[in-house]
């Protein structure tokens, strides 16, 4: 189905509704000489998709065994809702809210749409990296009660700028969604949630994000990825992730409050960034781990505050900040007023992490999460439908290193390197096997940088 308006001549189409269909077995084209394996795979088109539709409404409708997107809300689309749709088997993601662009007219941006209580899961089959819901340069839209499941990247992803430039994305409120089982150790550099750039107003609370599982670095459960600023997370309650439950690469003035982060695989808690502006508060929230580490990354710094914050760890160890006790580490100015304690969960085990009468946490000024109603609502058959799922257990890869061993000795001088990638030679810049020096031997792999050049990293090289 194609929904085709131009808003910006004035003859948008409005008030259209699509309810109790079922879209079924489309095929997915692609061009065999474009890429097919971006970010978010947004190169794809969807089963349906809308332009310049305003205030139109796709309800209790079926989007199945689809090769691309089930549904795109593209140029010019506002104040339209998809509600109570279950949307499943698709070779790319569900939701695509925006653009990879915001046109400079207001007629033709995308902004104030709904997605709510719909079921999405079972993507990515085709183009791994399809997502949930994803609103690129967007604003002021609403995710809601949804369960997203069963993504090999992440579950939702919002704001399509990198660095700090100005905001296209603002003001958008993810709440009480359920994601989990995203990753599946397939993709790497993942979040339940995603976020990318400025984006005051936007808001991620009480939602229900656990088992995140990358197959590398960055499992994450919340994820403010690069120049996320200006975005509040509180009353959220992640656990089971790989790489942590809540990770910030680098941003501004991001309040994480009153949330529950608990049992990743690694450091539950980081920022890994301190060579460019990047600040955060993280206050009143529980880190529990059964590892013993709460942090990681570069939170040291003073650019961070952390305070009023309960760590507890379940197996009994001792939580290590940094290599030092939580003593230690409040003597360098960190974490005022946070302490180590039993929160008193009602039943950790089972995940449920409501708080008992006399926690000490609630002394910290943490308001006790009762998060049973994220995710699906309406009939008890449709809340239970998630339940029927049967999954494989997800085999997160456990491979000895390989050890990388080249002298350059057999290599020619001027060369690349014989098993490396090497990326970013232009306007001089190069890696080559060189016989200007060596440590032993005669060969030795000389890098010469160049002004211009794209981007800071290159050029650079991958074994």
């Amino acid at each position: 189905v194609e929904i085709v308006g131009d808003a910006y001549a004035g003859l948008p189409v409005e008030n259209l509704t699509l309810r109790g269909l079922s879209f079924q077995h489309a095929d997915w084209l692609h061009d065999r000489n474009r890429p097919a394996d971006g970010q978010a795979a947004i190169h794809l088109s969807a089963a349906v998709v809308a332009s310049g539709a305003r205030n139109c409404l796709l309800d209790d409708c079926e989007i199945a065994h689809v090769g691309e997107y089930a549904v795109i809300l593209g140029e010019g689309c506002k104040n339209n809702k998809i509600v109570h749709c279950h949307l499943h088997d698709m070779g790319g993601g569900g939701v695509r809210v925006g653009e990879t662009n915001l046109w400079p007219e207001p007629e033709r941006q995308t902004d104030h749409n709904v997605v709510d209580n719909c079921f999405i899961h079972d993507g990515g089959n085709v183009f791994r990296a399809g997502i949930g819901v994803w609103v690129g340069r967007s604003s002021y839209n609403t995710v809601s009660h949804n369960e997203i499941c069963d993504f090999n990247y992440s579950g939702c992803s919002v704001g399509w700028s990198w660095g700090y430039a100005a905001s296209s994305a603002n003001h958008n409120l993810f709440e009480y969604n359920h994601i989990h089982d995203v990753g599946k150790a397939v993709l790497s550099d993942l979040g339940g949630i995603y976020s990318l750039g400025v984006s005051p107003g936007t808001v991620e609370r009480f939602n229900l994000v656990h088992d995140c599982y990358s197959y590398s670095y960055g499992g994450w459960g919340l994820y403010t990825d690069e120049g996320s600023s200006d975005i509040l997370l509180e009353n959220n309650v992640v656990y089971n992730t790989r790489s942590g439950g809540f990770h910030q690469h680098y941003g501004q003035r991001n309040l994480i409050r009153n949330n529950v982060f608990a049992f990743a695989m690694e450091d539950n808690i980081k920022s890994s960034r301190s060579d460019l502006p990047n600040s955060l508060t993280f206050e009143q929230n529980l880190v529990l781990t059964n590892n013993g580490i709460p942090l990681g990354g570069r939170l040291e710094k003073p650019n961070f505050t952390l305070r009023s914050n309960l760590y507890w760890d379940y197996e009994g160890n001792e939580p290590d900040f940094y290599g030092q006790s939580l003593k230690q580490w409040q003597a360098l100015g960190k974490d005022e007023g946070s302490i180590i304690a039993d929160p008193l969960c009602l039943d950790p085990a089972r995940y449920d992490f409501r708080l008992r009468e006399g926690s000490p946490a609630l002394k910290l000024g943490f308001k006790s999460i009762d998060i049973s109603t994220a995710g699906l609502y309406g009939s008890p058959e449709w809340v239970d439908a998630p339940k029927k799922i049967v999954r494989k257990p997800v085999v997160i890869p456990q491979a000895e290193p390989q050890k990388v061993a080249d002298d350059f000795e057999d290599t020619a001088v001027g060369q690349l390197p014989g098993v490396a990638k090497v990326s970013g030679e232009t306007n001089g810049a190069s890696i080559r096997v060189s016989d200007e020096t060596a440590a032993s031997g005669k060969h030795s792999l000389k890098f010469t940088d160049a002004p211009g050049l794209a981007h800071n990293w290159q050029p650079h090289m991958v074994y």
